[in-house]
């Protein structure tokens, strides 16, 4: 059996993930339903989680990377709905929110009232 000296490349047909590249997966393809090398998909953290910058979490979500402080606590950053895009970590482009915020049970939410 032939051995291929390095790995598929993208867009290749495979069988398993050691066939492809480096940083590769061998994954179905939605358009010819034949196995390929394609990147990962790489799944956007949703409310909670921790994150080090807006482009880790789901922005489709409403949701960018904030800094949490809380009472004797070390700060952290953390996915979190946001209205104003200058509280978040990094840059956030506000016009790819596409859903209506969905609030969680378990989410605490403070809304200042301006008087």
């Amino acid at each position: 059996m032939c051995m291929p000296l390095y790995g598929r490349k993208y867009g290749e047909l495979c069988r398993h993930d050691s066939d492809c590249e480096s940083g590769l997966v061998c994954d179905i393809s939605a358009l010819s339903g034949a196995s390929v090398c394609r990147p990962p998909t790489i799944v956007a953290k949703q409310y909670g989680e921790d994150c080090i910058t807006s482009s880790d979490c789901d922005i489709t979500r409403g949701l960018c990377c904030q800094v949490q402080r809380r009472h004797r606590q070390v700060p952290r950053k953390v996915c979190s709905y946001f209205k104003d895009p200058l509280l978040c970590v990094g840059t956030v482009a506000a016009d790819q929110v596409k859903h209506q915020i969905e609030h969680t049970a378990g989410e605490k939410r403070i809304i200042y009232n301006k008087h």
